[in-house]
């Protein structure tokens, strides 16, 4: 139904606004990296580029520049004054009860006067109360315990290095649309790269945070020394108690610079013997931007999305991260029977964290002519004239 016509005049007008609207604001991605142009590129506002399938298997070690690039958001950018100031924050409220109950009546709406009289003057409430104007280091309010740690201390600490593989969780989705319609980007198999990763163990990283809540204590030379210089066995003591006595520690929630939510279970971040680092290199050189510069997790074994880029937070809980990234539907293990998401509670569902072995095929060859020809009729139907290169 045609309600009435916009003058011409009025229509100028508004243009005009519109441009200078789209002048005056900044562009989001206008500081986006560099890409190599042999990426496969789905969609670049935000980026999301997969490897070409013949380099999954020309080499073990996916170059930086055609590791594949999954982002929701644009790429985070740090001046160097922006750097020098950066701090990993690491929430260590849940060892606190004090300050966790001050927390929980505050997000419920309680008076917390009320619940700080009825506290006792413990050495935790003291750390909890205790106010500082110096944002680099650990903070303390009423309703949280936090480290916050540069990434020279991270960097100070023992360096480790591994060899870990990243897929997206919707790696190879393209290929089941000729079977069913599906939503999301339509990768082929090249959402899937492996790089060696240098940095810090996150268990080092937790108990570097837990000195630093700690340094105020009244704590003398002599101890301070036997602190800095435990063993293993110690510290296999000290996370035995951590857990004893917190057994509401059941999370690892990361938080990005852009935004992004995810976790993991405490189980496989608290491992000394574990293999979950705070990475800060990436075949031998810096981190990219566009793979977590400065900081970022990495979960061996883990679906990609719990390997958090542009590291931000890192927070001891009791409940998986809240969020799209570890609750909505993308990221959810659903039957292979169920086809409408609507059919299920997604709640009562697990969220993705460890992944299969995936495998695929990146080349085909034709060997007819190269190579000695079967000796029989079944081996000549089924092996006699291709030669593949697999992965797995």
């Amino acid at each position: 139904m045609l309600i009435g016509q916009l003058h011409p005049a009025d229509q100028d007008r508004i243009d005009e606004q519109m441009e200078n609207v789209t002048e005056q604001t900044p562009d989001p991605y206008e500081h986006e990296p560099q890409r190599n142009s042999q990426l496969i590129v789905h969609g670049d506002t935000p980026m999301n580029a997969e490897v070409p399938q013949g380099v999954i298997t020309e080499r073990y070690l996916t170059p930086n520049e055609l590791f594949y690039i999954r982002h929701h958001h644009p790429v985070p950018y740090l001046s160097e004054g922006e750097l020098e100031e950066f701090r990993l924050e690491v929430d260590l409220t849940l060892m606190f009860p004090d300050a966790l109950m001050k927390r929980k009546r505050a997000a419920e709406g309680g008076d917390e006067e009320e619940e700080e009289e009825a506290l006792p003057a413990t050495t935790a409430v003291d750390i909890v109360r205790r106010e500082t104007t110096d944002t680099t280091t650990s903070t303390s309010c009423s309703n949280s315990v936090v480290a916050k740690l540069s990434l020279d201390q991270i960097k100070s600490l023992p360096k480790v290095e591994l060899t870990s593989t990243l897929q997206c969780s919707g790696n190879r989705r393209g290929g089941f649309n000729g079977l069913r319609q599906t939503s999301g980007t339509p990768w082929g198999q090249g959402a899937i790269s492996t790089a060696r990763w240098g940095g810090a163990r996150l268990i080092d990283v937790l108990m570097l945070a837990m000195e630093q809540v700690s340094k105020d204590d009244q704590t003398s030379p002599d101890e301070e020394k036997k602190k800095k210089s435990s063993s293993l066995i110690e510290t296999l003591h000290s996370l035995q108690a951590l857990i004893d006595n917190h057994p509401e520690l059941q999370h690892l929630r990361f938080e990005s610079l852009d935004g992004m939510l995810a976790s993991i279970d405490a189980n496989k971040g608290l491992n000394p013997f574990g293999d979950v680092i705070v990475a800060y290199e990436m075949n031998g050189e810096d981190l990219p931007r566009d793979h977590g510069y400065p900081l970022r997790v990495i979960v061996p074994g883990y679906a990609a999305v719990r390997n958090v880029k542009w590291l931000k937070k890192l927070e001891l809980a009791e409940e998986e991260a809240e969020g799209t990234w570890q609750r909505g539907l993308n990221y959810k293990i659903l039957p292979p029977t169920v086809l409408d998401a609507k059919e299920v509670d997604l709640n009562r569902m697990p969220g993705l964290s460890e992944e299969c072995v995936f495998s695929g095929i990146t080349k085909v060859e034709n060997l007819s002519h190269t190579v000695p020809l079967p000796t029989t009729a079944f081996e000549e139907e089924i092996f006699g004239s291709m030669s593949m290169m697999p992965f797995a």
